[in-house]
């Protein structure tokens, strides 16, 4: 019976330690405020987080997501048919139009509106570019 209660003391003895010990940690420092990160090009309601505005910043992320994947996607399917032309050619196409006279693309993929393709044939390397 004695022992228990001498178990019971040490194990309390041990927790309040820990719990003075923690808290005296937590205490001493000094907090400095949150870093903000630097603004972007971001419309104002976007960065504000609004609720109210909530539901059009999403639609609007998801139009940018659409085009951001649109582009890559076509690209990727460009890229892949160099990468075959010039397995079986041994050269670059001249042209992106080479790749569908000769049937490694049934047609040029589409790009999102306000965009272009750019075709480099020294490099093989096509991109999409914003039109000016």
């Amino acid at each position: 019976m004695q022992q228990n209660r001498w178990i019971q003391s040490v194990f309390s003895a041990v927790v309040i330690a820990g719990l003075s010990l923690a808290l005296i940690g937590c205490g001493g420092q000094k907090k400095e405020p949150p870093q903000t990160p630097a603004k972007t090009n971001q419309t104002q309601s976007s960065e504000s987080g609004n609720p109210l505005t909530a539901p059009v910043d999403y639609v609007g992320a998801v139009g940018r997501a659409a085009q951001v994947s649109k582009k890559v996607i076509s690209t990727v399917e460009i890229q892949s048919a160099i990468r075959q032309f010039r397995a079986m050619e041994g050269r670059n196409p001249a042209s992106l139009q080479e790749l569908v006279q000769k049937g490694y693309l049934a047609r040029l993929p589409s790009v999102p509106p306000g965009y272009r393709l750019q075709y480099d044939p020294r490099t093989g390397q096509v991109r999409a570019v914003r039109v000016r």
